[in-house]
């Protein structure tokens, strides 16, 4: 979770993933901002991020993509 590992780091942190049960398991785990605020987790897609209407033109500092591979050795 990228953005547990960031929000620290921050005011405010959303994360952002398009599966509803990762979002579940975020939620459960939760985490905080620098200044002790909940990270918002959201259910999108990397391309929907623009529709948050909370997040106001130019008052974003680090956007961070990252996912994980499942591999199975036969």
């Amino acid at each position: 979770m990228a953005t547990r590992a960031f929000a620290k780091h921050f005011e405010a942190a959303i994360g952002c993933d398009p599966g509803e049960s990762m979002i579940q398991v975020a939620t459960e785990h939760g985490g905080e901002t620098a200044n002790g605020k909940s990270i918002r987790w959201v259910i999108c897609t990397a391309e929907e991020i623009e529709k948050l209407t909370e997040v106001e033109p130019g008052s974003v500092d680090l956007v961070i993509v990252a996912f994980a591979v499942g591999i199975t050795f036969l």
